[in-house]
């Protein structure tokens, strides 16, 4: 394991020179840099609120973003920031949001006329 020494010297190299890309190769090849603390994991959240608005809100989810519209969800209109922030993906396909006790399956979402309020 290299030390940060070693560590700041490499770098200051590598960008004080323009190296070539097989000298760098090389480089990078004998003195492997290694995180010496392990952190969190950097991907991203299985679901997030990406923007609230007065008429709704967005959520990232899957690698795609949804509006979720008052009208279409009147549970949310009056819920606060953090409650609406506070969401939770359970078994990949049911949306939760303990604070207000609604749970939302997902595919009511991606196609919410199928799903209407009110029983005809």
């Amino acid at each position: 394991m290299m030390n940060l020494l070693a560590e700041s010297s490499l770098i200051r190299r590598i960008v004080s020179t323009i190296l070539p890309l097989k000298e760098m190769k090389s480089i990078l090849r004998k003195e492997k840099m290694k995180s010496s603390v392990v952190g969190e994991s950097t991907l991203a959240p299985e679901v997030e609120v990406l923007n609230i608005s007065k008429h709704g809100f967005w959520i990232y989810l899957a690698e795609k973003e949804y509006f979720l519209a008052f009208e279409e969800f009147p549970w949310f209109k009056t819920a606060t920031i953090e409650q609406v922030l506070k969401v939770q993906l359970l078994h990949g396909h049911h949306l939760y949001w303990p604070d207000l006790d609604v749970d939302l399956e997902v595919e009511s979402i991606k196609f919410p006329g199928r799903y209407p309020l009110l029983y005809k």
